[in-house]
Parts: structure tokens; sequence; C-alpha cells
């Protein structure tokens, strides 16, 4: 899902390029994530900014979902965190997504952050990557890894595995942490993935 064309027009060309067996798994739609009610094995959101990532998060915990997410723009959780519910308006009237404003998000950060707390650690965590940093940007770095730690803890509070990357070389993009998940289930005895 994607609210813009152009995103939409290169994933389906890039799905029609796929193996049939692939092919006949993949789908992409103009459309928001809120209200998207097919389903799905997997969901991705490449720099979905602020709490989009966490709406995508939301999503695929609820469908038991893998999910692949490049967040960005984590200063936007603060500033829509602070807007209370008139930020959620753009969302359906229930309030199925209503817990993707809240801060911290995990029961384990909870206990550890108040909102305001979180709020400024998300402000602060505003940063680009880049291969020499420098102690203020290492700083907000550290700020964004607990922001990203959050929303992988609420997934393995959720039965979720999960893990946390960075893409290189940085140069490739200004934001390059990755964050994966997938249900704990799908994990056989044997240790392998099922897909």
């Amino acid at each position: 899902n994607d609210l813009r064309e152009r995103p939409i027009d290169i994933a389906r060309e890039r799905i029609a390029a796929l193996p049939p067996a692939l092919r006949a798994r993949c789908t992409a739609r103009v459309g928001s994530t809120e209200t998207h009610t097919g389903p799905f094995d997997i969901g991705v959101a490449l720099h979905a900014c602020g709490v989009a990532t966490d709406v995508v998060l939301e999503a695929c915990l609820r469908r038991r979902a893998a999910f692949v997410l490049v967040p960005c723009c984590v200063g936007r959780l603060a500033q829509r965190a602070n807007r209370g519910r008139n930020a959620r308006s753009s969302l359906p009237k229930t309030e199925t997504f209503a817990a993707c404003f809240d801060l911290p998000k995990s029961a384990v950060w909870r206990g550890a952050l108040s909102s305001d707390e979180a709020k400024a650690l998300a402000r602060a965590g505003d940063c680009t990557a880049r291969e020499e940093l420098t102690a203020e940007e290492r700083e907000r770095r550290a700020c964004k890894t607990v922001i990203d730690g959050d929303r992988l803890a609420l997934a393995a509070e959720r039965g979720y595995t999960v893990s946390h990357f960075v893409m290189r070389p940085f140069g490739i993009t200004p934001k390059n942490d990755v964050i994966v998940g997938y249900p704990s289930e799908w994990i056989s005895p044997s240790g392998h993935v099922f897909l």
C-alpha cells in the first residue's frame, strides 16, 4: 500500500518480473494501510515517516505477518503524540490504530520511560546516517535506536522474533536502520522459518 501512484507502479513492474510462483503471492495497491482488509504475509515499509512505520507494524502484528521496516522521521512521533486524539483524525473512526500514537509502545519501555521522556528521545532521534558521525550525531543515533528498540520490544511482547540491522554502505539511503520481525510460531523445531 502507498498513497502515491508512482511507487505502486514501480512495485507492480518489479512484481511482474518475478518468477510466476512468487508473482502470484505479491500485490501492490494505492491506498492506506489503515483501511487495507486483504490478507498478507509480509509488510514492508521503506522510509515510512513517523507514525506511518507504527501503523504498518501494528497491521502486521494484528495479522501475524512478518515485517521489514525502514523507519524515518522519528521526531514526528513526538509531534503527533503531543496532538493527542486530534492527530488520529486521518485514521478510521475505530480505535484499531490509536495505540500507534502512544510513546513508549512496549510494556518494557513504559516501565523505564515516561511519555515525555520518550517524546524527547523521538525528537532527538532524527538523524541522517553516514560513516563518520559527530558526537551529537552519535547521541541522536542512540536516541533513534531506543525508539526502534521500543518498536521491536512491542513485537517481541506479542510473540515475534525480532532483529535490527543497518544497511551499508551508508550512502545508499539517509535512513539506514532496518527492523525485522516474524511470528515466533513460524519457526520449526529444527530452527527453520516457514514462509
